[in-house]
């Protein structure tokens, strides 16, 4: 079972990690600028998120794996 993001904090961060940065990082680099020490936890706010910009009608933010990143 993989861990689940305890709260909106570590969605937030995962989500302005990958914002401000813009450009492809791993699993391992995301959870390393968020402080989050599971990328479990950051592979399954990264999902969340993709499920909300897929439901929502603003697209700032593409979320894509690019060769396993």
């Amino acid at each position: 079972m993989e861990p689940k993001p305890e709260n909106a904090d570590e969605m937030s961060h995962v989500e302005a990690v990958l914002y401000t940065t813009g450009k492809y990082m791993d699993l391992q680099e995301i959870a390393d600028a968020c402080g989050i020490g599971s990328i479990g936890i950051v592979k399954e706010a990264i999902e969340r998120l993709r499920e909300q910009y897929a439901t929502k009608e603003f697209g700032a933010l593409e979320i894509q794996e690019h060769e396993g990143r």
